[in-house]
């Protein structure tokens, strides 16, 4: 699916999204060039200015910011520095990022497709890159009045790992959702289906091109999406719309078990294969010792680290296979619950072959 599905999508995207900023600023009476001068202008600096985020998909509205992101191609003094500016009124958002920077973070994703630490690698990107995993994303689907699309080209593998951790994302959710049942808390169990399926709606889509890392926009991205008819989805979006359907998405839904959501998950990932959906091996990764000198942290609850420190067999279990929890009893469901609230349970996807 990544194959067909994204180069299509690659192609016909800078017209489309050329199209959508022009509508746009029609739309809301803008003079697109002229924000660009004025930015220039106070800049200062050789740049190039590629609009970002809602408007360049067709999602913007009257009272959207216009978010521009500044490509430094020389010296940058503040690298990831974000500013605001107003030019006739209408509020400008600016990201400074470095073309040496983007280079960097672009080559990365490419080698990151054949390491299993997807999820811990895009976690972590922020911390260890000048530009961050989401502005990265928004560039790749940025337009620029001087080059266009300029970073298309990074889409399908930028694509490949972000669907590889919504994969991660889904299932950790959908598994929640089953412990949840376990402890008997029915709306922590509602929400985690809601991440779960969310999760699926992203995956699909990056799968076939249309990647987007917040979830600002993700069901009315998903709507436009299912209009689109992309071939190569069709399969995978009846779990989804199934997952919708119980969850309440859809009129008249009710409540969904995890153990439902947890089986339109895997379905959707194993309609996707092993490409977006790696081995169990390449995943299994425990958490537990790094775990450890999180405990004292004020970001873990006290609920959390009391009972951690009362039942040491938490810890234990807080890092085994998700099949190993699936029977645990309801008082250890209900704890297993806090601890992965406090985020100290493993993802440990166990994603089959």
């Amino acid at each position: 699916m990544i194959g067909a599905a994204v180069s299509r999508y690659v192609a016909a995207a800078p017209r489309a999204t050329e199209a959508n900023l022009k509508t746009y600023f029609d739309e809301q009476g803008i003079d697109g060039p002229r924000i660009v001068e004025v930015v220039l202008r106070q800049v200062e600096a050789e740049c190039d200015a590629f609009f970002v985020s809602s408007i360049v998909r067709g999602l913007g509205g009257p009272t959207s910011d216009i978010d521009v992101m500044l490509e430094h191609s020389g010296k940058q003094a503040a690298p990831g520095m974000s500013t605001m500016m107003f030019v006739e009124d209408r509020r400008i958002g600016l990201k400074h990022v470095a073309t040496s920077d983007v280079a960097t973070a672009i080559a990365e994703i490419d080698a990151l497709i054949g390491k299993p630490q997807v999820t811990a690698a895009v976690s972590g990107w922020d911390k260890t890159h000048e530009i961050g995993w989401v502005d990265l994303e928004r560039l790749i689907n940025g337009w620029s009045y001087r080059t266009g699309m300029a970073y298309i080209h990074a889409l399908p593998a930028y694509c490949t790992v972000a669907c590889r951790y919504f994969a991660q994302d889904a299932l950790y959710f959908a598994r929640l959702a089953v412990l949840a049942d376990a402890a008997g808390a029915c709306r922590a169990s509602l929400a985690y289906g809601r991440g779960a399926t969310l999760a699926m709606m992203d995956q699909v889509m990056a799968a076939c091109g249309r990647v987007q890392v917040t979830r600002k926009w993700t069901l009315e991205r998903w709507r436009r999406f299912r209009e689109e008819a992309v071939p190569e989805a069709a399969e995978c979006i009846a779990p989804v719309v199934a997952a919708c359907a119980v969850l309440g998405y859809d009129p008249g839904a009710g409540h969904a078990s995890g153990s439902q959501i947890l089986e339109h998950v895997e379905h959707v990932l194993g309609l996707l294969g092993p490409e977006l959906c790696p081995s169990a091996a390449a995943f299994q990764t425990n958490y537990a010792e790094q775990n450890r000198s999180y405990f004292g942290s004020a970001r873990v609850t006290h609920d959390a680290r009391q009972i951690v420190v009362a039942d040491a067999k938490l810890f234990e279990l807080a890092a085994r296979p998700w099949c190993e929890l699936a029977a645990v009893d309801a008082a250890t469901a209900r704890s297993l619950v806090t601890i992965a609230q406090a985020g100290l349970l493993s993802p440990g996807p166990q994603l089959a072959s």
